[in-house]
């Protein structure tokens, strides 16, 4: 045995370590392993600042159709806000969906903070305020004490 093959502490038989093999077992070890994460670990994996904002904070990301458009919102169980409200936050823009939450208001309806009731294809009901922001009839009603409402609450100061 040479003295070179004493201190290689992996050794190849009859062929030699190419980085472009690390490549390719890397390859493989994507394309086999990224169907199989689900859709919640790829929203994670994204670049689109909607779905990454509201799963970063622990949220699961949802789409509604709404008119000819869509409706992209997070929710933490029964509580819901529109995506653009986490992504105006992150600015230092407070909407008035997050207004309700950070002033700790609350009431029995939508009209009851100034808002519209708005209902998604699912049957729940959204307070849609003058700028377009969304809030869950659901968060509304909550109690201050809510663990969701009080997760969006941190989540809206954290900027």
């Amino acid at each position: 045995m040479s003295d070179r093959q004493k201190f290689l502490p992996i050794q190849f038989p009859r062929t030699q370590f190419r980085p472009g093999h690390a490549l390719a077992v890397l390859g493989l070890f994507a394309a086999f392993w990224l169907p199989t994460i689900g859709a919640e670990a790829m929203a994670r994996l994204s670049s689109n600042p909607l779905i990454r904002t509201c799963t970063v904070n622990l949220g699961t990301f949802e789409v509604y159709p709404l008119g000819t458009d869509d409706l992209a919102v997070c929710r933490w169980n029964s509580l819901v806000v529109d995506s653009m409200t986490l992504v105006s936050n992150l600015d230092g823009l407070d909407s008035e969906a997050a207004s309700v939450i950070l002033s700790n208001i609350t009431g029995p309806t939508c009209a009851s903070i100034g808002a519209v009731d708005e209902t998604l294809t699912n049957g729940e009901v959204l307070c849609l305020f003058n700028d377009e922001s969304r809030l869950s009839l659901a968060g509304v009603t909550a109690g201050l004490s809510d663990p969701d409402r009080l997760h969006l609450k941190e989540v809206l100061l954290a900027r």
